[in-house]
Order: structure tokens, then sequence, then C-alpha cells
């Protein structure tokens, strides 16, 4: 088939006409309706345009007053967070005096007991060290206590020391 036919077959082609009921009801639905509106109250109220009445002088004053007042709380809370939170280095330096004029001396505490415990073992692998056997490298984690205690006052001193060991054990080759 040529280009040409298919083109005057296509210009032959012509649409069908509609069925007489698609043209009623067409018409049907452009002909002009009688619309009855109920008058309601919202058809009544204007939506645009609405001016909103200014409040009377009281409460202009009011309002006034509120604002002052949530601005006098503001102040307070910060005024307390600062005293609360502010301390003078004076202060600190004579309290730490205190301190030291009221602490015995270092030498007046004897020793109470020590304790070691053993919160973990870790096998972190085998080393190799040039003309030896081969090692295995553990790792163990620790907390040291130390108490003195003074017996003058009675008072007590504890300290806690964390501590990492790394152990080179001999392999014993099978």
């Amino acid at each position: 088939m040529n280009e040409s036919d298919l083109e005057n077959e296509l210009r032959a082609m012509r649409p069908i006409e509609p069925s007489p009921q698609l043209v009623a009801g067409i018409a049907a639905e452009l002909q002009p309706r009688a619309i009855a509106l109920a008058e309601s109250r919202a058809l009544r109220t204007p939506t645009s345009g609405v001016l909103i009445e200014r409040r009377p002088a009281s409460d202009f004053f009011a309002g006034w007053l509120r604002s002052l007042g949530w601005a006098a709380a503001g102040a307070a809370v910060a005024i307390a967070g600062v005293l609360y939170f502010h301390r003078e280095p004076r202060e600190a330096a004579q309290t730490a005096t205190a301190v030291a004029a009221v602490e015995p001396e270092v030498g007046d505490y004897l020793p109470a007991e020590s304790e070691s415990e053993l919160l973990g073992a870790d096998e972190t692998g085998i080393v190799y060290v040039d003309g030896a056997e081969p090692f295995r490298q553990m790792r163990f984690l620790s907390v040291e206590r130390y108490a003195w205690s003074n017996p003058e006052t009675g008072a007590r001193v504890e300290v806690e020391v964390p501590r990492e060991d790394v152990v080179l054990m001999p392999v014993a080759m099978q």
C-alpha cells in the first residue's frame, strides 16, 4: 500500500452521526434552569471586607498590664537563675582554704584496706617474637580499690583505680 493511498482513505473517512437520544440529552443539559434558592442567613452574611471592631480603652490597659506582668515574671526568673548559679571566686577560694585548715595532714591517715577486682579478660591473639617461641597476648581489665582512715577523726578516704594489664603467656606447642 502506498502512502498516498492511505492518506486518501483517511481523508475519505467521516464520523458517524450521533444518535437522536444523545442529541436530546445534550440539548436538555444546555437548557437554562430556574434555580430556587432558599433564603438563608449564610447568604446574607458578608464574607469579605469585614472590619474588626477595636477594643475599648479599658481592654487596652488590661492587655498592657497583662504584658507587663509577664515581663516582670520573666525578669524575676532570670534574676533568680543568675543568683542561684553565680558564685564569686572569692567564696570558692575561702571555702577551699577553710577545708584545707580543717583537714588533717596526709601523714595522719593509715592504710585500711585494698582490693583488686577482675572485670574481664580477653585474648587478643598470638605474638611471634624473633628467636623465641610464640606467646599468647592476654588483656586483663580490673579495678583496684584502696582505703585509708584517720583514727583520730574517723575520716576515711577511698580511691578506685581502673587498670589494664597486657600479659604475654608462652604457648605450649603440641
